[in-house]
């Protein structure tokens, strides 16, 4: 299959100790901090209901998937490749039109060495409506996650 080849090309970058520290149960403070990092009335749940109802009745409520993300900022530097400029404080995604431009100029001035050169144009809005969760499942683990 093509995507165990891809697979076998990415090697593991979490640590046995970061792994294990994204993998501890959550404590009260992680929980309690998510939820009041979240703006009170910003994306509601699939439950419908905004940060504020979780904020009020936040004793209630876990709220894993915000502190998984808190958690997992300790790791992201170490995942996700310094190329990209999504998910890391400080890079916006628009950078990646700059970066595109200034590949297809310097493509396009070449004058030698074109062969086994290319550039992929995609288009940001779409790629995340489309994944394939199997492809991201197997890329976790072979990270280590």
């Amino acid at each position: 299959m093509a995507m165990n080849r891809i697979f076998e090309c990415v090697q593991p970058c979490l640590t046995l100790e970061k792994s294990r520290f994204l993998d501890s149960k959550f404590t009260a403070d992680e929980i309690k901090r998510a939820v009041f990092d979240m703006h009170p009335t910003k994306a509601p749940g699939l439950d419908g209901l905004p940060a504020l109802f979780y904020q009020k009745y936040w004793s209630m409520w876990e709220v894993v998937a915000k502190a998984f993300a808190s958690r997992s900022r300790v790791v992201l530097n170490e995942v996700i490749s310094e190329t990209q400029s999504v998910f890391i404080p400080g890079r916006l995604i628009s950078d990646n039109a700059i970066v595109r431009f200034e590949c297809m100029h310097a493509l396009k001035r070449r004058k030698k060495g074109r062969k086994g050169v290319m550039t992929i144009k995609l288009d940001m809005s779409k790629a995340y409506d489309r994944i394939e969760w199997s492809f991201i499942s197997g890329m976790l683990c072979r990270l280590g996650f």
